[in-house]
């Protein structure tokens, strides 16, 4: 097996040039011709530093979120899904950073440099310096999205179907 990552739009290329038989995503700004079979859901959630106060509640409004910074993870599909959460109730989010990294956004929010949302939940809630991470369940309604085999329609190959298969169930121990 090779393996390769990219942007949505270079996965959706590679996908229909032969390059790759498949790719893994979530369910979101998928092309139409791609046939899709779920893996699992992973719902939306709030990231905030130890100790702020909404990360000590069961779960989070967006309206409690609107005056507080956000740490928006900027990467073309999850940046809009983010933004759309808010819009979709009628708010606009204060957005103190953007950035397309990751554990940028995790560090930053470590630092007390605002909140965020994410879908993707890594096993440790430290972030690379050690600083602790508080994750609240986003209630408004709750939010999932579900984590796909992407193929496509014309040419699904069913020895590239069951390693994606067997790689997305496999759940590591403490991943939520």
């Amino acid at each position: 097996i090779d393996l390769l990552d990219g942007a949505m739009a270079d996965l959706h290329n590679d996908l229909r040039s032969g390059r790759c038989e498949l790719f893994i995503a979530y369910d979101l700004d998928l092309e139409p011709w791609v046939e899709t079979t779920p893996l699992r859901s992973t719902s939306t959630y709030a990231l905030f530093p130890e100790g702020h106060p909404l990360g000590t509640t069961g779960d989070v409004d967006l309206a409690s979120l609107v005056d507080e910074p956000l740490v928006l993870y900027d990467q073309p599909q999850a940046s809009h899904y983010f933004l759309s959460l808010f819009e979709a109730r009628g708010l606009e989010p204060r957005v103190g950073h953007r950035t397309s990294n990751f554990e940028l956004v995790r560090s930053l929010v470590a630092r007390g440099q605002g909140y965020s949302l994410l879908i993707q939940r890594p096993a440790s809630d430290l972030s690379y310096e050690g600083l602790p991470l508080t994750c609240r369940p986003v209630r408004d309604p709750a939010h999932t999205q579900t984590i796909v085999v992407a193929t496509p329609a014309s040419r699904a190959s069913q020895r590239a179907m069951k390693v994606a298969a067997r790689a997305g169930r496999t759940q590591p121990p403490g991943v939520p």
